[in-house]
């Protein structure tokens, strides 16, 4: 499940440009195998310009595998043309 809202909206319109996004997932990709699901919990930012064109985000996430975890942090840009 994931969602996103701009909870600025209306404020800026350089601000109107952000948003919020959470994300968290579960797979078990063998059914047969018990205990290798993999999980994910993440929440970051989306920063929005070039109208809508460009976005740049940001966000930080716990990813599970097999009972254990580790932390990501990523930066990307998605570039339209």
């Amino acid at each position: 499940m994931q969602s996103g809202f701009f909870p600025i909206q209306g404020w800026s319109r350089r601000l109107s440009a952000l948003e919020v996004a959470g994300r968290i997932a579960y797979v078990e990709p063998d059914t047969e195998t018990p205990g290798d699901g993999r999980s994910e919990l993440s929440g970051g930012i989306n920063w929005y310009f070039n109208q809508h064109r460009n976005k740049i985000s940001f966000d930080v996430a716990r990813l599970g595998v097999s009972g254990s975890s580790r932390p990501r942090v990523r930066l990307q840009w998605d570039l339209s043309i």
